[in-house]
């Protein structure tokens, strides 16, 4: 073997030679390493069908122009597939050469350069990180070379010196307004300087100056190490607070909490097991009623809680508070003018490094108004379920007991007709009878459909497994005249095998639904029913799909409301009941219903049903 030849077969980089049409022609162990695949699967296969989708028009592009004889070599960096659906970066060299026949070839040179990229972007995530905390941070932060000149300062240092940049920039720092006004620190600086230089972190507490005064600070000097050297040096120092502006902070804060606890109708406290007395903030003082003077002990407190309530409330804190259980209680405590209030309280014992208990510590809430607001909107809710109750008893009764009358009226229309024969019978009387046996099939219709609405709400509802497929049977048997006289086709699809209902309603619902589309249908168009099923989480979902007259969208939502029509009597019959029982039966069943159409093209009322009930 040549020299050349092994030098091709044995070098650690990657080479392959490539056709004008992008196919390789030959190529090293170290490419067929780099993708995974074997030399003969790589042959038959173009640099495509390897490359990253979105690097091959970047590498195309120059790959035809090295072909055209337009460049005579590139580089890029771009990515590999590997035969496992790995992705490797690799520098990508091409170059056009000649063969010994004086032929134009051309060779690729790649180098996984995968490693390589990671350690840069780390490198990059980290001078981002530096970046973003040296301009961030409130302390003072300049960076300065190993000879003490500043280099770079961030917003806290520049803002604190009160000056502008140029006058700090390349300034040893030890000459800048912050420590030139002293002998001392100057020197102290200078060898902070020599240490961190020498790879040694050195911090000391001092003063430093600005236009406004002397303030004491905290003042560290740290190497900044690269490749084994230090390179430059961070120097940070954090102005302390003087004694008067801790007390203003202070007393700020304390002001602050106090009007925070007093918007949240909170207070804090703490009792000490010793003494058994309690502290309090100023606000849990106004809530228990108390002077601001005043430490109470245990006693005292317990003695205005609710009896009830410290028998039986907090007596099993006191048990969670020995095994050192954060607890929570709400009762009933009596103010000093005779009111009773309502406090949640929320308290944490603390120990001594023994383990012993020393007190406890927490919060508490003045929570009457919540209270009564609750109290009351529970009377409301009682009263409205009574109001709701009588109302469901009055519907059914009356539509019950409108049944006798209704009867009684259509037994003698009846006898009356045929009383009368057709000779003795005007023309006039016939049509009055007619308007009253029409009225009367309208009233009982009504009544029925009335009564089966009361029954919803007053029956109990029994959830079983029930199969939807066998229930549209049973209701298709009921309405099959109705469907025959139509000539309406009726399909039934993907249902599933069992689902939770309720065995009276569902019949009912789906009757509904059926019948409407039958009777909602275009004139001299055979009706086309579809009733199918989709899944979603934890709802069944089921479509009935019409190619009726539809619905306007704006009145989508009218057809829900109990006794609404949106066509006359004489165009279609019914109630306007059948819409408000299938919305009621549907929520009884944690679901929803709602329509989609399109006036003249067809209607599609759509259900869910719970899964978990």
């Amino acid at each position: 073997m040549a020299i050349y030849d092994q030098l091709f077969e044995q070098t650690s980089q990657a080479i392959a030679l490539v056709s004008f049409e992008g196919i390789p022609i030959e190529i090293n162990p170290a490419f067929r390493k780099l993708l995974g695949y074997s030399k003969k699967e790589i042959l038959k296969m173009s640099f495509p069908e390897f490359t990253h989708p979105d690097d091959v028009d970047k590498d195309w592009n120059l790959f035809e122009k090295l072909r055209a004889g337009k460049i005579s070599n590139y580089e890029i960096e771009k990515r590999y597939i590997h035969k496992n659906n790995s992705i490797t970066w690799v520098n990508l060299r091409v170059e056009t050469i000649r063969d010994v026949n004086n032929e134009k070839i051309i060779v690729a040179f790649i180098d996984d350069i995968g490693n390589q990229r990671k350690l840069s972007k780390a490198a990059k995530e980290k001078e981002l990180l530096f970046r973003n905390v040296f301009e961030e941070s409130v302390q003072c932060m300049v960076l300065i070379n190993t000879e003490g000149h500043i280099l770079e300062l961030n917003h806290a240092a520049l803002a604190f010196s009160e000056t502008r940049i140029e006058n700090l920039l390349n300034n040893h720092i030890s000459q800048t307004i912050w420590f030139n006004w002293s002998n001392h620190i100057q020197s102290k600086v200078k060898t902070a300087i020599d240490l961190a230089s020498q790879g040694r972190v050195s911090k000391f507490t001092t003063e430093v100056k600005n236009v406004s005064g002397v303030f004491p600070c905290e003042f560290s000097a740290q190497p900044i190490v690269i490749d084994n050297k230090v390179s430059q040096l961070l120097i940070e120092f954090r102005v302390l607070p003087t004694n008067t502006q801790l007390e203003k902070e202070l007393l700020s804060k304390s002001i602050m909490l106090e009007k925070t606890e007093e918007i949240a109708k909170t207070g804090g406290w703490i009792w000490n097991r010793d003494s058994n007395k309690y502290q309090f903030s100023r606000n849990a003082q106004k809530i228990y009623g108390l002077t601001t003077h005043e430490i109470i002990n245990n006693n005292a407190i317990h003695a205005r809680i609710h009896p009830y309530d410290l028998k039986h409330k907090l007596g099993p804190v006191q048990e969670s508070v020995k095994k050192g259980e954060i607890n929570e209680v709400q009762y009933r405590y009596k103010t000093l003018d005779g009111n009773w209030i309502h406090i949640k309280s929320w308290g944490e014992p603390f120990f001594d490094s023994q383990g012993k208990l020393k007190g406890m510590r927490g919060a508490i809430r003045d929570v009457t108004d919540e209270v009564r607001a609750k109290e009351g909107l529970e009377k409301t809710n009682s009263l409205l379920e009574d109001r709701n109750n009588e109302l469901r008893r009055f519907a059914y009764v009356a539509s019950h007991d409108l049944q006798e009358p209704l009867r009684t009226i259509s037994s003698f229309i009846q006898l009356l007709d045929e009383e009368l024969d057709e000779d003795a019978k005007s023309e006039s009387v016939s049509l009055y009878m007619d308007h009253i046996k029409r009225g009367s099939t309208r009233m009982r219709s009504l009544i029925r459909d009335l009564l089966e609405f009361a029954r919803l709400e007053n029956s109990q509802i029994v959830f079983n497994q029930l199969n939807p497929t066998k229930i549209i049977e049973e209701v298709l048997l009921d309405i099959e005249q109705i469907a025959k006289d139509k000539q309406a086709e009726i399909n039934i699809k993907n249902l599933p095998e069992t689902i939770s209902a309720c065995d009276k309603r569902l019949p009912v619902l789906f009757q509904n639904l059926i019948t409407n589309a039958l009777k909602f249908s275009k004139e001299n168009v055979a009706p086309k029913i579809t009733i199918s099923y989709s899944s979603e989480n934890n709802q069944h979902i089921f479509s009935v799909e019409d190619n009726g007259i539809g619905i306007s969208q704006d009145k989508t939502q009218q057809v829900f409301e109990i006794f609404k029509r949106l066509h006359g009597r004489n165009e279609f019959k019914g109630t306007g009941i059948g819409l408000s029982l299938s919305k009621k039966i549907v929520e009884q069943h944690k679901g929803k219903i709602w329509i989609e159409s399109e006036l003249g093209v067809g209607t599609t009322v759509k259900f869910t049903l719970n899964k978990v009930l």
